[in-house]
């Protein structure tokens, strides 16, 4: 029978390589970002928002984004960059004409 102290050991150990693995997929996906190409961002409670990513620093990806218009995405007249962790970045790409 284990003991109170092993069991949280074991759910301590299982936690921290949750982390691991956590933040080795944001190094994977940081990585795989590529400038000048359009993203999908979601936010926890906000709608889903395109922009292209235009710097990279840290974790943090600096991204240009498009204004949802009617039916449609477009520039709007002032540029709207803001710095977005990478953890909010959906990985694939979204394809814009």
């Amino acid at each position: 029978m284990e003991s109170f102290a092993e069991n949280l050991h074991d759910d301590q150990v299982n936690k921290n390589t949750q982390l691991d693995d956590a933040k080795s997929l944001l190094e994977i996906i940081h990585k795989n970002i590529l400038l000048h190409s359009y993203y999908a961002v979601y936010y926890d409670n906000d709608p889903v928002y395109i922009g292209k990513a235009i710097n990279s620093e840290d974790d943090m990806i600096e991204m240009k984004f498009l204004e949802k218009g009617a039916g449609n995405f477009r520039w709007s007249k002032r540029d709207k960059i803001e710095k977005i962790d990478v953890k909010y970045i959906h990985f694939y790409m979204v394809l814009y004409p």
